[in-house]
């Protein structure tokens, strides 16, 4: 067991050290993305032998690797995987399609997948508006995770621009079933919502029509902004997580400064 502990570590240790059998510039690490299950049984990477990245997952009690998922054609190209849950894996795939009149655009999608290679799901139901009113879309960008509910382990939080086209809400989705349910609705204002590890919304981001950065608190089904000199750079901040409380947010922004730094801001008052 400890010999192949001492190997996981070297993984571990060629990929963090940048260390690639790829080749020169302009070529795919060999390894990227690794990500351990929550009950040490399991590895998963992205792994390339070419120009497209392939999920594999290493069982590390016998250390046997699987290609659970190949890249490239009509399976689109891989951009992350994680674990949903010790048996169960999400990954963010892209595609570049050509949309009328606007041109080359890149879609994201997710699909789940067992860590035995069963049971493999695309990720959220396409949008079905027959005798339906109001409306809902296939938003283009589908892979932006707000929390892996730690605390529901068949279930993600992502937000989707599914009720408006233009404007993301957020949806409780189920990684085994498929099944959608919205917990909050769209905002005018609001372009990013951010969440606990519990699932709890508690932050947005958003724009004014003048391109200035808005910070809100959420509180219940309202929005608090935070106003002041520190939220008025061109640049949003980047909220990067919450204490354990829930009373505090770590946010990167610059405070009025020429450079970003990590602030914690409590919610309550901004």
């Amino acid at each position: 067991m400890k010999y192949r502990y001492i190997r996981f570590w070297a993984v571990v240790a060629l990929v963090c050290t940048g260390v690639s059998h790829a080749g020169g510039l302009g070529q795919l690490a060999q390894f990227d993305d690794l990500d351990l299950s929550a009950d040490g049984q399991h590895l998963i990477m992205v792994r390339t032998t070419g120009e497209v990245y392939d999920l594999v997952v290493r069982d590390l009690a016998d250390d046997e690797e699987r290609v659970l998922y190949r890249g490239g054609g009509k399976n689109g190209l891989i951009n992350w995987c994680r674990w949903g849950n010790s048996e169960r894996i999400v990954c963010s795939v892209r595609h570049n399609t050509a949309a009328p009149r606007i041109g080359q655009i890149t879609r994201t999608r997710l699909f789940a997948v067992d860590v035995d290679g069963s049971n493999l799901l695309s990720l959220v139901p396409r949008a079905k508006n027959r005798d339906r009113w109001p409306l809902v879309y296939n938003a283009q960008v589908q892979d932006r995770v707000l929390s892996w509910l730690g605390d529901e382990p068949e279930h993600i939080l992502l937000q989707l621009n599914r009720d408006n086209p233009n404007r993301p809400s957020v949806y409780r989705l189920n990684i085994y079933n498929n099944n959608l349910e919205r917990v909050r609705r769209s905002r005018s204002v609001v372009r990013r919502w951010y969440a606990t590890h519990e699932g709890q919304v508690r932050l947005a981001i958003g724009y004014r029509k003048e391109n200035v950065p808005l910070v809100f608190a959420v509180q219940g089904r309202g929005l608090q902004e935070f106003e002041g000199p520190a939220y008025d750079s061109e640049i949003p901040p980047q909220p990067i997580g919450f204490t354990a409380d829930q009373q505090f947010a770590y946010m990167s922004m610059t405070n009025g400064q020429d450079r970003h730094s990590i602030y914690r801001v409590e919610l309550a008052s901004g």
